[in-house]
């Protein structure tokens, strides 16, 4: 009897082991936790990876803000203070274009030495005179670009040749350069408020004896500029204070 009952159990436990082999496909027990994450499927042959969005420059910092909206524009957008792109005039606007696209300056300094190989001067195009002459549709979009100023008001320009549809340089040129010195910022939404200084280049003075020696240049007066962040990177110059303490 004794015999019977444990050639039964034996058999009663093979027959659990076989059953636990045949559901070693099904799910786990509620219990039992999720399951482990599987391999990750590699990229598709030709496909590209999501381009991450560039970092947002950081506007605290002086440096930064003398690079992306000072330099090296000279004096045509903060030599004085303006409320609207009106205020500055067409013929300064065609003037920051000819700044911006081709680094053409009254100064002597080596811009591309100072400010890196992307800022030295390009060859404007020339009419059959041998005059630059640079494309209406250069200088209007550069206007709109930076100032938000429309076509028709850049051709009210002194500088605009409606016959060739092209601009010119006519009259004194691009005139003294003076040059910001960028305190700080702030950022108030959209709008960057950047406090600066204006200076004059320093100079060269000689003795008697011919020696040379630099003097450093004169602070003209203190400023704020207004500049409107754009989505995508962007920005529009929007105006600038003299502070009234230092107004001429």
């Amino acid at each position: 009897m004794t015999r019977a009952r444990v050639l039964a159990g034996l058999l009663a436990l093979l027959l659990a082991l076989a059953g636990c082999a045949a559901r070693g496909g099904e799910a786990p027990p509620a219990d039992a936790g999720p399951a482990a994450p599987g391999p990750a499927e590699p990229a598709a042959p030709g496909s590209t990876p999501e381009p991450e969005s560039p970092a947002e420059p950081d506007y605290a910092d002086p440096a930064v803000c003398q690079e992306i909206f000072f330099a090296p524009y000279g004096n045509l957008i903060y030599a004085e203070g303006w409320e609207r792109y009106e205020d500055l005039g067409p013929d300064s606007l065609f003037q920051f274009s000819v700044q911006q696209n081709y680094h053409i300056y009254m100064s002597k300094i080596d811009y591309a030495e100072r400010y890196g190989p992307e800022w030295a001067r390009v060859d404007p195009p020339v009419d059959g005179e041998g005059f630059a002459a640079y494309p209406a549709e250069e200088v209007e979009a550069t206007a709109l670009a930076y100032f938000g100023a429309p076509a028709d008001y850049l051709r009210t320009a002194y500088s605009y040749d409606a016959q060739k549809n092209v601009y010119q340089m006519r009259g004194g040129g691009l005139g003294e350069e003076w040059w910001p010195r960028v305190l700080s910022a702030e950022r108030e939404g959209d709008l960057l408020r950047i406090s600066y200084e204006v200076w004059t280049e320093g100079y060269a003075v000689r003795d008697g004896e011919g020696n040379a020696s630099e003097a450093s240049g004169q602070k003209v007066y203190s400023a704020v500029m207004t500049v409107e962040l754009l989505d995508g990177g962007g920005f529009q110059y929007r105006s600038v204070q003299v502070l009234p303490e230092e107004a001429a």
